[in-house]
């Protein structure tokens, strides 16, 4: 390849390098305040549905599965002193 031709390809990589590094440093550091509310906005949300689902039966009437109360433990790491 011709000198001008490397030149090039390695000005566009550099620009394009340039261009990247901008857009990551505008979204951390400018909107970095913004963006982590936002993230906090939708990180914690709760929702309790309580249903009780029906027995699966075969074609000829067998039942196949039923529901079965179990008691559950959901430890969250963080929580934990």
């Amino acid at each position: 390849m011709s000198r001008w031709r490397i030149n090039f390809i390695l000005i566009v990589l550099f620009s394009l390098g340039l261009v990247i590094t901008t857009r990551l440093f505008y979204i951390q550091i400018i909107e970095g305040e913004k963006n982590r509310a936002l993230a906090q906005g939708i990180y914690v949300t709760e929702k309790q549905v309580i249903g009780e689902r029906g027995k699966v039966f075969l074609r000829n009437g067998e039942t196949l599965a039923v529901n079965i109360d179990w008691p559950i433990v959901f430890v969250t790491p963080i929580e934990i002193n």
